[in-house]
């Protein structure tokens, strides 16, 4: 994580979010927190969602399909590609493709961190041909 500079990256950095996971006493993933959002990422959701926990943010806390997603990834601490119905304002967006990756936190046997790199589509219909041409 030291080595890696959000900011240096070239615009590919505008498509990337990375989400902090907080766990309790135990290990357990008890919220997630977005600690980075990449300029489109801001522009996309319509609102600054740094330092608000999922659990807060509407549409986006426990029992949503992204909580469901980042709970999946933090628990298995393998990558997930999904494509989710999107819970925002960007005008003619309906979907998104997201592959999510876990990065490695203070603790080697467990995610500290979520990595994803995600992409608005205009269409359902859309979001299965982003899978397939993702390999999924």
């Amino acid at each position: 994580m030291e080595d890696f500079d959000f900011m240096s990256q070239d615009s590919a950095s505008g498509a990337l979010i990375l989400t902090e996971i907080i766990r309790d006493d135990s290990g357990m993933p008890i919220d997630f927190l977005p600690i980075y959002m990449g300029t489109s990422m801001t522009q996309g959701t319509g609102r600054h969602m740094l330092g608000k926990c999922l659990s807060v943010t509407p549409g986006k806390g426990p029992g949503s399909m992204i909580w469901a997603v980042y709970q999946t990834l933090a628990r298995q601490g393998k990558p997930l590609l999904v494509s989710l119905p999107f819970v925002g304002k960007a005008p003619g967006v309906q979907s998104t493709c997201e592959v999510i990756l876990p990065l490695r936190g203070a603790f080697p046997d467990e995610a500290g961190y979520a990595l994803a790199a995600l992409q608005f589509l205009p269409h359902e219909a859309n979001a299965g041909q982003a899978v397939k041409a993702l390999g999924g």
